[in-house]
């Protein structure tokens, strides 16, 4: 596939996530996709894993949506910087919903074969996010 292919997977997947159609997953990625992340203890595979994640946490608990700030790629491998926006409406982290707003900076990169994501690792700044929403110091 091409750079351009690749790149408008991300794109996609955040235009649809930003109209809470969490079944983009199933186009977006291979049905054995790896996620790793930092709220994660461990990294999770495959397609529900992801709607978990963009789903009960990204959707239904903070409420977030997506600005695509900059996407690169060569090859198979992707780098995209975005803003996530979202509201404090359900647990995470073990913090109880506390209703205030937070602004994330995250950055994932992925891999791409047979015209999906495989690999998709997503980092944002934990800490900046707790306290962000009162349950670490500033």
């Amino acid at each position: 596939m091409s750079t351009e292919h690749n790149k408008a997977l991300f794109r996609r997947l955040l235009d649809e996530l930003n109209k809470g159609n969490v079944a983009v997953v199933d186009e977006v990625f291979a049905p054995d996709a790896v996620l790793r992340s930092p709220h994660l203890s461990a990294p999770a595979r495959g397609r529900q894993a992801f709607k978990d994640a963009f789903g009960s946490l990204a959707i239904d608990a903070l409420g977030i949506q997506y600005t695509l700030e900059e996407i690169l790629a060569e090859g198979d491998a992707v780098a995209a910087r975005f803003t996530a926006r979202g509201t404090h409406g359900g647990e995470f982290a073990g913090v109880p919903a506390t209703g205030k707003r937070f602004v994330l900076e995250p950055v994932v990169l992925y891999q791409v074969a047979g015209g999906q994501i495989t690999d998709y690792r997503l980092n944002w700044d934990t800490l900046d996010m707790l306290r962000q929403l009162g349950a670490a110091p500033a």
